[in-house]
């Protein structure tokens, strides 16, 4: 609704120029998950801070604020994650310098998980106005996790890449680190992983908990109304239309009607039957007499037969 758009466009500024208390926020989450992916991106798209030229998702990465990133995020496609992530602000930086400068490795996840390795490359090599990218940010304040964090995001052709860049000063991630290697640290990599996908489970388990108490509530509901029409309806008495005389007498009509063809069927079948008996005596009595005639005939030829012999 018109009405619903306003309010959360006047939320979201509200958040990104740092104007929100916690009932606001909590507001604000709500009023998100009832909002459209499209309209939540094109809102996105265009808000920004007066001061800082921030977006929402600026001021949720430096707030470690991982419940109202996901409603901003929800139901992105990953090129529209990649194109919101990529937004700097003033400062030229991006949602990624804010987590990693703050040391928010479980934001930098929650931002990084969903989108491709190339996004996170393009993402991650945009430098600010002192030339520094996100692990720039990370390294100058020691955060090893956070570093590992993003190194682990990207391919080995990329990380080495990413590396190599040089902030304003000349200076590169290895240099500011003073770390004489960064490895991928997988293991900090995926033990956030696991911890941002057993809640993100947690998360779903409630919410199909929650479905399945609704759906069978309204699942009893229905039994009940089911049950109660049952019972109106033996009560409401049939019209005597329903069952009136020219129709029994119709069924009947008709159940004669059949009766007598099938006695006639009978009767007939009967008669074909002793039609076909006496045929079958007709043929019986010719053969018996046939058979006389063939008794006669060999007693008389054995007796001329013997009579000649002798």
């Amino acid at each position: 609704m018109d009405y619903d758009r306003a309010d959360l466009q006047q939320l979201l500024l509200g958040y990104a120029n740092l104007g929100t208390n916690s009932e606001q926020t909590e507001r604000m989450r709500e009023v998100l998950k009832n909002a459209g992916a499209e309209s939540r991106y094109d809102m996105l798209m265009k808000i920004r801070s007066e001061a800082a030229k921030c977006t929402p998702i600026h001021r949720a990465a430096a707030w470690n604020d991982r419940e109202s990133t996901r409603h901003m995020l929800a139901g992105f496609s990953t090129d529209q994650r990649h194109m919101i992530l990529k937004i700097q602000n003033q400062g030229a930086k991006t949602a990624a310098h804010f987590a990693a400068q703050e040391g928010h490795t479980e934001m930098l996840f929650c931002l990084l998980h969903d989108l491709s390795s190339g996004h996170r490359f393009e993402i991650l090599k945009l430098q600010d106005v002192d030339g520094n990218t996100a692990l720039h940010d990370a390294a100058i304040c020691k955060d090893v996790n956070a570093l590992g964090i993003l190194l682990a995001a990207v391919t080995p052709e990329h990380k080495d890449q990413l590396l190599r860049i040089k902030n304003n000063r000349h200076k590169t991630v290895e240099k500011i680190s003073k770390l004489p290697e960064l490895s991928y640290r997988y293991s900090q990599w995926n033990s956030l992983g696991l911890k941002y996908a057993n809640q993100v489970i947690r998360e779903l388990e409630e919410a199909v908990k929650m479905l399945t108490a609704k759906n069978a509530k309204q699942a009893a509901e229905i039994e009940q109304w089911n049950q109660r029409a049952e019972e109106l309806e033996k009560q409401v008495p049939r019209p005597y239309d329903e069952i009136s005389s020219t129709k029994l007498i119709g069924d009947c009509t008709e159940t004669n009607s059949q009766t007598i063809k099938h006695l006639k069927d009978l009767v007939q079948e009967q008669a074909e039957e002793l039609r076909k008996l006496k045929e079958a005596n007709v043929e019986m009595l010719k053969m018996m007499r046939g058979s006389m005639r063939l008794k006669r005939f060999s007693s008389s030829t054995s007796v001329e037969y013997k009579q000649t012999d002798f």
